[in-house]
């Protein structure tokens, strides 16, 4: 597993062993102290991790025992410990529960516990929490309590998540229609999204959402200004639309304003920005349809 914050990274070796490099002036590395390291770091030693995400400047974790640990900026209470003081070393949160999935978004945090129940913590400003206010919240606190979740994916400011029966929920920020649910008008609670299709995983990202029916079929909508939807335009989609058609896909991830993809035949296809060449096709171009990078 790997993860990328705003300008950090995290990864957990075949060991167990959780690494972190980069920015650290919030402690995000959580190696107990606030200075960048420009190599890797073992990070909490002792402990077997199996799961990490990266938010802007914060940084959670599942250990192989299913705790979650939180560590780095706090300010909105995205870290979950009740305060909203920044940790430079990994701190445990909600112990009471065990995690299969946490989901770090910009300022806020989502996980999904062993039981199926989603819940939700940090900067609420626009919503992106799902419990009906607006309000910040500086510990765990359950969302859509009656639903059985088993996947979450934490954008910017909105967050989208698979339920137990493959419906997907979508909440928070809706700028650019990356809810999908045909508005631009901000949700504070999960909506269901595309009801007439059933969902196996969906991938947030800035300010655009793509998501993978059971079928294999892969959608994306939301902000389209640099072809991250891949549908061969510029133009924002408030609904799901589906892409690269007759092509059966496994993964998908979502970046700033970048997607990638993974299909059943094993090919890795990405789109999007590519000022820097993040889309690794050798070139600086944007792509605004799914292109062929490597065969896996």
């Amino acid at each position: 597993a790997i993860a990328s914050g705003a300008a950090h990274t995290c990864g957990i070796t075949h060991m167990g062993l959780l690494n972190c490099w980069g920015a650290n002036e919030y402690g995000q590395l959580g190696n107990g102290n606030k200075t960048d390291r420009y190599d890797h770091t073992v990070i909490d030693s002792a402990t077997s991790y199996r799961v990490v995400t990266t938010g802007w400047r914060h940084t959670c974790g599942i250990t192989t025992s299913g705790k979650v640990k939180c560590w780095g900026s706090n300010e909105f209470g995205q870290l979950g410990d009740g305060t909203k003081v920044d940790q430079d070393k990994p701190v445990v949160i909600d112990s009471e529960n065990l995690y299969q999935t946490v989901a770090a978004g910009s300022r806020h945090t989502c996980g999904i516990t062993t039981s199926k129940r989603l819940k939700c913590w940090g900067r609420n400003t626009e919503g992106q929490l799902g419990d009906g206010t607006h309000l910040d919240k500086p510990i765990p606190i359950t969302i859509d309590a009656q639903t059985d979740y088993q996947s979450v994916a934490s954008g910017y400011f909105h967050v989208c998540g698979i339920t137990t029966s493959k419906k997907l929920k979508c909440w928070g920020i809706n700028d650019y229609g990356q809810l999908g649910d045909g508005t631009v008008v901000n949700k504070n609670s999960p909506i269901q999204i595309d009801a007439k299709f059933l969902y196996k995983t969906v991938a947030a990202g800035n300010f655009h959402t793509c998501g993978i029916t059971t079928s294999g079929q892969i959608k994306c909508w939301g902000g389209n200004a640099y072809g991250q939807l891949g549908d061969q335009t510029i133009i924002e989609k408030k609904r799901p639309k589906k892409i690269d058609r007759g092509t059966t896909y496994q993964v998908v991830t979502a970046g700033y304003a970048q997607t990638c993809g993974i299909t059943a035949s094993r090919v890795l296809k990405c789109w999007g920005i590519n000022e820097f060449g993040q889309l690794g096709d050798g070139t600086a171009m944007d792509k605004h349809t799914p292109i062929i990078v490597t065969n896996f």
